[in-house]
């Protein structure tokens, strides 16, 4: 995509002047720290902060169609909580919504992400072979600062996503595929990712407990893909026809549903999960405050009758 120039680093600048406060709630509720201030540096290449990335550290990639931006978090930065090489199902969910609220504040809006992905490196510096960055890829520093110190991340573009990866990297059917990255899990290590690579031409083998969804088999991964209509209801109310054909410009429709309750979240006319209204950037998002299980209904079985 032509959109991935030097000249981004202007517009990233003021979305992080701008969105401010939205930018540091947003690693703050990630990372359980308390940041008061963003501030983006003057862009460089990413020859001049190799030094910086040998050591371990956290990789958050935003991807828009088959290219994005990654941001780099070096351990030696101070900004990553203790628990994030090991998170639990807490942490991971906490560090997935961190990727892809960063990617929407962060990028223009025609830029908007259409996915994250998260994975923890040592050192930090593979992530750029991982994602095909090259050396005069355009970094721009950006400074979180709070109460515990402060420290830097690197934002770097353009960087390609796994999927454009495997198409030009196609090998003869009998090569084992080179491992990709993972885009659910936060946590990328090489047994894991060699498994996965070995399992995605074939399927999981029985018995053996899948850990990645390339360990599926082809007709399961297909079913993935499949795309639900995902909807948020604000409210909802069942009017007379007459009361309809009354509605004009300018009139207001009460509901009985305070502003401070939970939102529905529905995918295909079901109910999956309540949230709460939150503003990321300039959109409108919804934070997910539970899951709503499938409801369950009973039906007694009748014994079948003999014959007489």
């Amino acid at each position: 995509m032509s959109d991935w120039t030097p000249e981004l680093a202007t517009q990233i600048q003021q979305r992080v002047q701008q969105d401010t406060q939205e930018l540091v709630q947003a690693f703050s509720r990630a990372w359980d720290r308390t940041f008061t201030q963003a501030t983006a540096g003057e862009p460089v290449t990413v020859a001049d902060i190799q030094q910086q990335l040998q050591g371990p550290g956290l990789a958050l990639f935003f991807q828009v169609e088959q290219q994005g931006a990654l941001a780099l978090v070096p351990e030696a930065s101070g900004l990553l909580p203790s628990w994030y090489r090991q998170p639990d199902a807490t942490g991971t969910s906490k560090l997935q919504t961190l990727a892809q609220e960063a990617g929407m504040i962060l990028l223009p809006d025609e830029l908007m992400p259409l996915g994250a992905e998260v994975a923890d490196l040592e050192p930090l510096a593979e992530a750029l072979r991982r994602w095909s960055v090259e050396e005069q890829a355009t970094v721009l520093p950006l400074e979180l600062a709070g109460e515990e110190g402060s420290g830097t991340l690197w934002l770097c573009w353009p960087a390609k996503a796994a999927a454009a990866q495997g198409q030009e990297e196609k090998k003869p059917s009998g090569e084992e595929k080179s491992p990709q990255p993972q885009s659910a899990s936060p946590k990328e290590k090489p047994a894991a990712t060699a498994s996965s690579g070995k399992a995605s031409a074939g399927g999981a083998s029985p018995g053996r407990r899948v850990r990645s969804l390339e360990e599926l088999p082809p007709y399961i991964r297909s079913l993935l893909k499949v795309r639900l209509p995902v909807m948020v209801t604000l409210a909802s109310r069942k009017m007379k026809v007459k009361e309809i054909l009354e509605l004009v410009p300018g009139a207001i429709i009460q509901f009985d549903k305070s502003c401070e309750d939970l939102l529905d979240l529905e995918v295909a006319g079901v109910r999956i999960a309540v949230g709460e209204a939150v503003k990321v950037g300039e959109k409108f998002g919804l934070r997910i405050r539970r899951m709503v299980p499938p409801e369950e209904r009973y039906l007694p079985l009748k014994p079948k009758r003999r014959p007489a």
